[in-house]
């Protein structure tokens, strides 16, 4: 038990021992944006732009008859639906209204 307090004794003495250690201070936010290069954000952009294009894994010539065809299929099928609407709505509004 003694030994335990005089630990105890020995680490409240270094706690309260002022000790000057080298402070590491954040970098001057200014001398750091002065010493890049400065883009433009315009710039920028495009060449990260340019950088994520060169990641991509574009489909083959198979995959993309594929994508063209529901695609159109898709379009077609939602122009009919959208026609038919338009033309219910229509005659709605007009026996209502009119």
């Amino acid at each position: 038990m003694a030994r335990f307090k005089s630990k105890r004794n020995a680490l409240k003495a270094a706690v309260k021992k002022e000790v000057n250690l080298p402070i590491k201070l954040p970098d001057n936010k200014i001398g750091a944006t002065l010493g890049k290069k400065r883009r433009l954000p315009l710039a920028k952009y495009i060449s990260e732009s340019f950088t994520e294009i060169k990641k991509v894994t574009w489909p083959n010539r198979k995959e993309t008859f594929k994508l063209t065809f529901a695609v159109i299929i898709f379009t077609t099928i939602f122009t009919l639906f959208m026609m038919i609407a338009d033309f219910g709505i229509g005659n709605v509004v007009e026996r209502v209204l009119l």
